[in-house]
């Protein structure tokens, strides 16, 4: 039994039907799919693709990206086993599931080599592909049925309990139980710090930590809860809940003029630095509040890259609707014919916005900015002018 028909649910229960197993996936939404359906890019280290793509990785380095910060054993263990099985994994999905990549292989810091590939389609994409997949094996996918409950014979787990749409419970026997249910971002209340109650949720709401919960109950020691990952460029679309904008806003800076202010108008940090530091210079403002200001040029990058087909993060309609709102509600998005009149909606110190404008520009001849830094591609230029408010 594998519970959860997420990427990882669906992929564990592809592979053990390969291996001969009669296998039930289990998935309490009406749908396949999970937090994988919110993603775009991919990690694909260690694979053939890379290789082909002329790029030089080994386990070793993949391994060196993730335990440099890491101390217990068993996480390392985990990223032992993550360094040299990723490759072979993507290559599975490839070949064996026909799962469809774009070709280019893209550097994304902080990686120290290109590691990161687009599916095509993005995560909804490679969803559908693995579930069509299911059609042609003997894998029984049983939809809207939640595991509640792990069977345990003399300290084993021999199974789950289930309960299906209808209220109708089960008994599932098996010599093998895997959870992929996802994690507990969903629910505020598993979120182990304080600081967090500004950080915004990007992944599924079907991450509600049910399924930790149930292997708690069952005996499962549960650990490294507080190690939770925090991202720069969150956008939050309803309250608490949003999507991440880290590759659309890289290419708005490295390829545009967007630069990132907070409430007083001025820049808080490198653009383009390492996610740590964005996230402190994040923490020393308002509600962890920051926002995107972009020019035309800037805001043509923007939402070329948002809206794309591979890699993209919302659909055009969806940001018409966004834009349409004016400022009204979430996500806040506000655009006008000048500077002052596009801090005035977002409630941005206007004086500070334009100096601030001033000095970037001042810099741009060089190609460098004196106050953080960073590369500039270009000069702030005319409008209209878009603010994105950003967690």
């Amino acid at each position: 039994v594998v519970v959860g028909a997420g990427g990882a649910g669906l992929c564990a229960a592809l592979s053990a039907d390969e291996a001969g197993a009669s296998v039930i996936l289990l998935e309490a939404t009406p749908m396949t799919g999970g937090a994988t359906l919110g993603s775009t890019a991919t990690n694909i280290a260690g694979s053939q693709m890379q290789k082909d793509a002329g790029v030089d990785d080994s386990p070793e380095q993949i391994l060196a990206s993730y335990t440099k910060d890491l101390e217990d054993p068993n996480i390392i263990a985990m990223a032992e086993t993550y360094a040299e099985n990723n490759g072979a994994t993507y290559d599975w999905l490839a070949s064996d599931m026909g799962v469809k990549f774009a070709e280019d292989v893209l550097f994304f810091p902080p990686y120290p080599v290109a590691r990161i590939m687009y599916p095509i389609g993005g995560g909804p994409g490679t969803v559908q592909t693995l579930t069509d997949k299911l059609g042609g094996t003997a894998i029984e996918l049983m939809l809207e049925t939640t595991a509640t409950e792990l069977v345990k014979e003399e300290g084993a787990v021999v199974g789950v309990v289930a309960k299906d749409a209808k209220g109708a419970e089960y008994r599932i026997n098996a010599k093998a139980v895997i959870l992929a249910a996802g994690g507990f971002g969903a629910d505020r209340d598993m979120l182990p710090y304080e600081p967090l109650k500004n950080v915004i949720y990007y992944g599924a709401e079907s991450s509600d930590g049910k399924g930790l919960d149930m292997a708690l109950h069952a005996g499962t020691m549960l650990k490294d809860l507080d190690n939770v990952p925090i991202d720069s460029g969150g956008l939050e679309t309803s309250p608490g809940i949003g999507t991440q904008l880290f590759s659309v806003m890289l290419s708005t800076f490295q390829n545009g003029s967007g630069i990132v202010v907070g409430p007083d108008g001025e820049r808080v940090m490198d653009e383009t630095g390492p996610s740590g530091a964005q996230i402190k210079a994040y923490q020393t403002l308002p509600d962890a509040t920051a926002y995107l200001f972009m020019d035309k040029a800037s805001y043509d990058v923007f939402y070329t890259a948002a809206t794309r087909e591979v890699g993209g993060v919302f659909s055009s309609e969806t940001w018409e609707k966004w834009l349409a709102k004016d400022g009204e509600g979430l996500p806040f998005v506000v655009t006008a014919d000048t500077v002052e009149d596009v801090a005035s909606k977002a409630k941005i110190d206007g004086a500070n916005l334009k100096a601030t404008i001033d000095s970037f520009n001042a810099d741009a001849p060089t190609g460098t900015d004196s106050a953080f830094g960073r590369s500039i591609a270009a000069a702030i230029g005319e409008g209209p002018y878009c603010i994105v408010k950003l967690n």
